[in-house]
């Protein structure tokens, strides 16, 4: 998503460089078309990964939990795709753009709560986590998977609902 983005922006540029300066349409107006064109190619992007992944890895056999899933996948991936809009519109160079993106998400992977905790992380960096759209997506991910009771576990042995998780 965010990539595509960068590139198709960097593409762009000459000829929306050319277009608002002879007046022909504001900023605004070249943004939210964009965007407009954009959502659909996102939304499309997830439901085809969710589709072909979601229960070929066995997550919450729900169907209501599946949508969910689709449309946190798409809202994170239009939020990486505003970022790259945003680094695309600051930078000209695509090399700059590339180096910038990968160190402002870099933060945000890491501190997002896939390979720490995030309540264990010390002050001067929870605030990572806070602003990052793929905490977001991540913390509502494992909230649909593990919201519900597993199956083929045994109550007298072992804990059976993974709200110990979240």
């Amino acid at each position: 998503g965010s990539q595509a983005m960068i590139l198709t922006f960097n593409d762009e540029r000459p000829a929306f460089v050319r277009e608002y300066q002879a007046g022909y349409y504001g900023i605004a107006t070249f943004f939210w078309s964009k965007v407009i064109v954009d959502i659909p190619l996102c939304c499309l992007e997830a439901i085809s990964v969710i589709l072909i992944s979601y229960y070929m890895v066995g997550l919450n056999p729900s169907f209501a939990a599946c949508l969910f899933t689709m449309l946190v996948c798409g809202l994170v991936g239009m939020a990486g795709g505003g970022i790259g809009l945003f680094m695309a519109a600051v930078f000209s160079d695509i090399r700059v753009i590339l180096t910038y993106y990968a160190a402002f998400i870099l933060p945000f992977f890491l501190l997002s709560g896939f390979l720490v905790v995030v309540k264990d992380l010390p002050p001067y960096l929870i605030w990572f986590a806070y602003i990052s759209p793929i905490y977001y997506g991540f913390s509502a991910l494992l909230q649909t998977e593990f919201a519900r009771p597993f199956p083929h576990c045994d109550p007298t042995r072992e804990l059976c609902s993974g709200q110990i998780a979240i």
